[in-house]
Formats: C-alpha cells, structure tokens, sequence
C-alpha cells in the first residue's frame, strides 16, 4: 500500500511512532482507518466525499500548436459545484515523488460550475477562440507528457475523480491514448458521449483501442467542442419517452421570442422542425426551422441551432427535439439534447431574401429575427475581408465597398462618424468547419489554388444557407445540399504594371521584412529577424519580390522594410540589386549607398532604401533626416531618405524622399506623450511632428541641390484627411497625387479589417506636379489572400505547392505605388524621299532619291 504524504492514515504511523515506537502502534486504530478507506485511498489520496449530485470529469482536453492548450471540466450531475472544493494537481514530465502531485493547483475564487456547462482552463496567451470560452487561464498546460487530475478536497484531504496522464513516471513524448501512439502530444481529447463520470484509473481511461477508450482522439488545434460538451445532459426521473407523435407545446419561434435573448434560456423544451442544415460531421450540431413559415411573425425567428450529434439526421429530416434552452455566447441553441425522434421527410422552408445587407447600426435589429433561418442573398455582395480564410474558411460580405473614413473625411467631422455607421459590412460566409487552416482553402468554388483565386472586392452571388451567430458575427454557413456561392471577377487581378504614361516610373515598394540571411545581417532563427524564417522561404520570397520589382521597370525605386544591414556585398539591398540584374541585364540596377555609423540608417531591424537604374538617372544630392537633424522627428519613425536624381536624357534634376513613419499600433502615451485615438490610430501626433519636420527640412534642399521638383513617397502610416497628410498639404504646399488621378474615394493600396485606404503616398510639390504624368496602384498584393505569400507556416505539402507561384501577386501586403514623370518626346517618324514623292507627286522634294527625313506631320 502506498500512502499519501498527507493522507490520514499516513499521519496518524506518524503520530503513533512518535508516541512511542513500535510497541505503542494501536492495530486496532490502523485497522480501523483501513476499513473507511475508499478506493480512492488506495490510490495515494485520503477519504473526501464528494456530493452525490455533482459529478465532474475531463470533458476535453487539447495540445495544440503554440500555445493551443486547454483543460475543459464538465458537470454531469443535478446540482452545482462549488470550484473552491475543487483543484486540479499536476506534475512536471516525471513526478519528483512517484504518485504524489507536485503543484497543487486552485480554480478561480467564486466559481461555480451549473449543471450541464463547462469550465475551461486555457493558456492565456492561447488563440482566440479559446480564449472567448476561457473561464481560467493557466500558464503551465501540459505539453503532453504533464500528468493532471482532477480532485475534491483540500491538498491534505482529497479525493481523485479523473485523470488526463498519471503520477507515476515520466512517459516519455506523451501517452498513448486509444491507440494513438503519444496521442496526448498534438491532439484534442474530447470525452466520448458514453462517459457520464470521471475516471481516475488513467489506464482504463485511456485504453488500447478505440473501442475500449473513453475519448476521441481529435487532430491538434481541432476545436468544434469547446465551450460545450455535446452528448451530456441532466436527466430527470420525470421525461416522458419521445417519439413522433410527441406533442410539441411551444414553437422554435415561441423559444426564440423577439428580444436578443430567449425568455426560456434554461428550460426544458420539445421542439418540432424540419433539418435544414446537417453540421454534425464537423459542428456537431443541425439547424431546424418550423414547417409552413413558422408563426409569420417578422420579430421572432423560425430557425434554431440543436447542438446535438448523438442521432444521425440529414438535411430534410422532420425532428422532434427534446432540450435545454441557452444563449450560447449570444446565440439561441438547444442543448443538452435528452432525445431526437426523426419522422420522415418534410419540404425545407423557402429561405428568406435579403436584398441588401443591414448597416452596422441595425444589423441586429434586422439579423437577430433571422437567427437560426434560412436566408439567401438576393442581389450580389462584396468581399471585403477575408484575412481568417485560410485559418478559419470565413469572409467578410458587405453590400457596398468600404474606404476608411478618414480618407475621405475629417475625422473629427459629422460625415466621418456617420460614414462608418452606413457601412454594410454585417455578414460573414463560414465555411462550417470549425477545424483550423483547412488542408483545402473553402473558397472559391472547390478550393483555392494560386489560378483559382478570389480577391477583395470580388462578387458573391448565390449565397445561401442558415444564419448563426458566433465570436460577435452574424454568419452564413457553407451547407452541404445548397449550391456553392459563385464568384464574379470585379476585382480582377492585373497581370502586368498600370501604364501611367511618364519618361520616367518611380515606385514606393513595401518589401514585406526583406531579411536574406546573416551575412552580414540576422540570421534567419535571430529574434530580430522579421521576414522568412529559414532560407526556404526566403527562396520563395526572393522570387516574388523582385518579380514584381521587375516588371514595374521603374527608374528610381523606394523600398521599405528591408532589413537594416547596410549596403555591401551580401546586404539585403545589394542581394535585391543583384537579383534584378540577373533578371533583367547586368548593372541596370545599383544601389543609394550612405556614409553612416556600422552601415546602418538608423536603428531599427528595418530601414528604407532606394535603387535606381544609372542608365536613366544619376544621383546628385542626398541626406539623411532623423532626430539628430530635428528632434521632432522621433526616432521611433524610420529615418527619411532624400535623393536627387538628374535625368541623363534632358538634365531635369528631382528630389524623391522616401518615409516610414510610426504605425497606428502599439501607443505613444508613454514614450512620447502622444494620446493614443480610436479616430486616427495611436501616435497621430508623433506622425504628424514628422511631417512638419520633413516638410522644414526639404526646404532647406538638405540635398545639396537647389530644385525645388520633390516627390514625397512612402509608408506615412496616415490618411488623406489625417493631420500629418494635411500638415504637408496645407503647411508646405504639397499635393496628393493619388488623389488628383484617381480619387481619395476609391483608392486603395492596402486593406485592413474589411477597409480599404492608401497609407502609400505620392505627393508631389507645386513645381514638379506638372510634371507628374500619372499615379496609380498596381494593385498586386492588398486585395490578394494571405495564403499565397512565401510563408510555409501552417500550410500542409499539398498548400505549399498548390497556393504558391514565383509571380508578383501577394509578394508583400501592400501595393506598389507606381508615379509616372516626364511626358515622352514625340519620336519623329522616319520616311524616305520615295514615299513623299509618291504621296506629293514631287520628284524634286529631296536632293537624291531616297533620302532619309523627318515626317513632321
């Protein structure tokens, strides 16, 4: 018998020996506490008794990637548990005692877990959607070969009731569980439906197959349980057997009702409806709506979600359902499902048209009614955001594109805040599996394939099926039975630069963290390392980059973001140099070179930098401004660029300056004194103090060159009716030129959270705009999805191969902004004297026949 430390029977040898030896041992006391020992005793704990109402056992247990880690406790019984009479000890890889816990682990003060719910235990610094059903978080989750149950009682005085691994030894990876060899390393562990109470026999828990096991083994990061255990319900002695000619006193609609919330969450119900939607396979869960227009009330929705899969049923089905009513994190569902009858079938409802998506101020006035049912989009729809398309299938729909307001307005005018509310942007498309990066991307039509591609303001029609709510969106689910949305090409991709007309092209390239390697820079494994993260992807982005580059064939090209090791042999900007010459044709590209301290402009990981072609310009003038210059210029904003280029074909000399200027992210109330803004983004006013300094500076022709012909390029992090745009407009007399050629309206070179805008500028001064020919985006990478970058990282073999492709589109997340200077020469037409003759009937119009001359027609 092994003997818990602290257990009873172990402190009272204890106390007996140190009374007085061995002769002083009462038998008949140890006896006695042998007798009242339970089974749990022999297992190294003492005798707690657990109320006979609650019973609590490991609902779900995961290990994902990162730190996807989670503990899920579920109460199978009729009362609820106090969690303060609860702990959850642990032990690190091999316990320091073998069956003894080495961190005795507390729920959160107050807790109490209802029947029926579930309690769960995440990383904090876990994915989001465990964190929106987190109750607790814990930094120290097993990584798979960390031993924790689940106890009653205090740390002297408990009692064991589960188990996920044991006390004994260190296993090695992790435990093999149902089969799966280290099946609690990179798994998700969900409790079969079988199981109504814990198990502290980890061995018997865990068995050898899949049959005598008490879990599912689910893929790593495979989340469509948390937050509910599906399959375990409170019964009562009262339930009446159901079957089909069970009579269903209240209606989906009655349960619905026509508030946000039901006015039944919490009872027992026997709805009656027709399967419009199978999810069991991944949601584990359907959607029933009412057969012949439910009670034609607009207010109260007919549709509901059963969260239930211990009964097959198929889309057509006619249910009868037996559960409880909860708003699951604002949806109305049925859970703890008791028992489904199914009836035959029955014809599913007409869905319901919705010709225009609501505006953000009364999407839930018009989409709550709609919860559960059938809709179908009636006239075509915008994508406007799909960033979680590749992680979770979904994207955002909106009737109408959205530009952010500030672009367009001033923020602190009536038009900008009234401007967000009219947005349309109210509805995802969900692709109804809740696993994360799909080994198949949903959209469009069977997958996406880097040919087979969708893009933001692209077009959905035929966008049908139920609409739910979840993580604070209204959602259609992709459902089998319906045909797939069909995707229109109104943003089609642009195959090669935009011609915008000028002599010359100059282009503000964002190079997406260009780092290439430690030679002389980080390596690719080095914290300070932003790009590709092994020289595999560094390859794949290598190509995309200066394909593009290439194409645009600009003369003087401004890069930003690339990394800040100076400009020698083996540099990130001599490697992009290089790489352009051998596409292209050897010494067509140098680099600006700079004399600074260690080859560095400034001190961040990242830099800007310009290359140019020396057969169409040579630099004249150039300098450097950063906080040493003017201490308005903070040194949190990358130091600004600027060079004079004299074209070599005319003598025209012109100053491009190249900025990127602080974020709208992290704040700058602490560094800085600048009050962080939901209008404009934080650090407005350290952006802004950068304008006005550049726009001193320049004045000052800190180049060396007295043209005043200057072309301000870059990231400015700003907007056009942000103070640090209009600062250079108003103050120093420069002029958009995005938006002179093609609108603040609707341009755009980068998309964030459905809004589109252009943080890239082109602003020219007063005497070089004339001279300006035209500015477009080449819209290449913005509109583009994620998943077709470089990046390798939660792509299975088959999306490595079949997302990626060597040419332009998605090589950074910004678009290049491509300036067309100088208006050609008319090239004279070549004729000889034979041809005037002919056209002239003049044999005398050259001095010798055939003469070469100039057509000035």
């Amino acid at each position: 018998l092994r003997l818990h430390p602290q257990s009873t029977l172990c402190q009272l040898v204890v106390r007996t020996l140190a009374m007085g030896g061995a002769r002083n041992f009462r038998l008949a006391e140890v006896a006695s506490a042998l007798l009242s020992l339970t089974v749990a005793a022999v297992v190294g704990v003492d005798a707690a008794t657990v109320p006979a109402n609650v019973r609590l056992f490991f609902s779900e247990y995961a290990e994902g990637s990162s730190n996807n880690k989670y503990l899920e406790i579920y109460n199978a019984g009729t009362e609820s548990a106090n969690l303060g009479d609860w702990a959850f000890p642990t032990v690190s890889n091999g316990p320091t005692t073998p069956g003894v816990h080495e961190f005795w682990n507390n729920f959160t003060a107050g807790a109490v877990l209802q029947p029926g719910k579930v309690y769960v235990i995440a990383h904090g610094s876990a994915d989001q959607k465990i964190l929106d059903v987190m109750n607790q978080t814990y930094s120290y989750l097993s990584n798979g070969d960390d031993g924790v149950k689940l106890a009653y009682g205090t740390e002297a005085d408990h009692v064991y009731v589960d188990a996920v691994g044991d006390f004994q030894a260190d296993p090695g990876s992790g435990w093999d569980i149902c089969g799966v060899v280290a099946g609690t390393v990179d798994h998700t562990l969900v409790r079969k439906t079988s199981v109504t109470t814990g198990n502290p026999d980890w061995d018997a828990s865990r068995g050898t197959t899949t049959d005598n096991c008490e879990w599912v083994v689910y893929p790593k990061d495979e989340w469509k349980y948390t937050g509910v255990h599906p399959g375990q319900y409170v019964t009562t002695p009262t339930q009446a057997a159901l079957n089909c000619s069970t009579v269903s006193p209240v209606s989906i609609s009655k349960v619905q009702g026509n508030g946000s919330t039901s006015a039944m969450v919490g009872q027992v119900v026997v709805l009656r409806g027709v399967v419009t939607a199978d999810l069991q396979g991944k949601y584990g869960g359907f959607f029933m709506q009412e057969l012949d227009g439910g009670d034609g009330d607009s207010s109260t929705s007919d549709g509901i979600y059963v969260a239930d899969a211990s009964v097959v049923v198929s889309q057509g089905d006619l249910v009868v359902v037996r559960g409880t009513v909860k708003e699951n994190y604002a949806e109305t569902q049925l859970v703890d499902v008791s028992a489904v009858a199914v009836c035959g079938k029955a014809p599913l409802p007409m869905p319901y048209f919705l010709d225009m998506l609501p505006t953000r101020n009364t999407s839930e006035s018009i989409l709550e009614p709609l919860e559960g049912m059938l809709i179908m989009l009636s006239t075509p729809v915008i994508v406007t955001d799909f960033y979680n398309l590749g992680r979770y299938g979904e994207m955002t729909l909106s009737s109408g594109w959205n530009v952010v307001a500030s672009q367009v307005f001033d923020p602190l005018s009536k038009e900008h805040n009234e401007m967000y509310d009219l947005y349309r942007d109210t509805l995802m498309l969900d692709d109804a599996n809740p696993a994360q990066n799909p080994d198949l991307v949903p959209y469009p039509g069977t997958g996406m394939t880097y040919e087979n591609y969708i893009r933001t303001g692209d077009t959905l029609t035929n966008v049908m099926g139920p609409l739910s709510y979840a993580f604070s969106k209204y959602r259609i689910q992709k459902t089998p039975g319906f045909p797939a949305p069909a995707v229109q090409h109104t943003n089609p991709r642009e195959e090669t630069p935009p011609d915008v007309k000028g002599r010359l092209r100059i282009a503000g390239f964002n190079v997406l963290n260009y780092f290439n390697g430690d030679n002389p820079g980080v390596a690719f494994s080095d914290s300070l390392n932003r790009g590709a993260s092994n020289a595999d992807e560094f390859a794949r982005q290598r190509k995309k980059t200066l394909s593009a580059i290439a194409l645009v064939d600009a003369a003087v090209v401004g890069l930003l973001e690339i990394e800040n090791d100076g400009f020698g042999a083996g540099t990130a900007v001599q490697d992009i140099v290089e790489g352009l010459n051998t596409a292209t044709a050897p010494l067509t590209y140098t680099a600006v070179t700079f004399d600074v301290t260690d080859d560095k402009i400034g001190t961040d990981a990242i830099a800007n930098a310009i290359i140019y072609q020396p057969k169409l310009v040579s630099v004249v003038g150039k300098a450097i401004l950063d906080s040493s210059v003017d201490p308005m210029f903070l040194s949190i904003n990358r130091p600004t660029l600027a060079v004079t280029f004299k074209e070599v074909s005319s003598g025209n000399e012109f100053t491009v300056v190249i900025n990127h200027l602080k974020s709208k992210g992290s704040s700058c109330v602490a560094c800085c004194a600048d009050p962080d803004s939901t209008f404009v983004g934080n650090c407005n006013g350290v952006r802004t103090n950068a304008t006005k300094a550049v726009g001193k500076w320049l004045k000052t022709h800190p180049t060396g060159r007295s043209t005043d012909d200057i072309l301000i390029i870059g990231d400015l992090n700003s907007h056009h009716y942000e103070t640090p745009i209009q600062t250079l407009i108003t103050e120093f007399g420069y002029t958009d030129m995005i938006d002179k050629f093609t609108s603040k309206e609707m341009s755009s070179s980068y998309v964030y959270m459905g809004l589109a805008s252009y943080l890239d500028h082109a602003l020219a001064s007063t005497t070089l705009m004339s001279n300006i020919t035209m500015v477009k985006a080449w819209k290449i990478n913005a509109d583009e999805n994620q998943v077709l970058d470089y990046n390798t990282e939660y792509k299975s073999a088959s999306q490595v191969a079949l997302l990626y492709n060597d040419g332009p589109f998605r090589s950074s997340d910004h678009d290049p902004i491509i300036i067309g200077l100088y208006t050609p020469r008319v090239v004279p037409k070549q004729v000889t004297c034979g041809a005037i003759r002919k056209n002239y009937q003049s044999m005398d119009c050259c001095g010798f026949p055939n003469k070469v001359i100039s057509n000035t027609r």
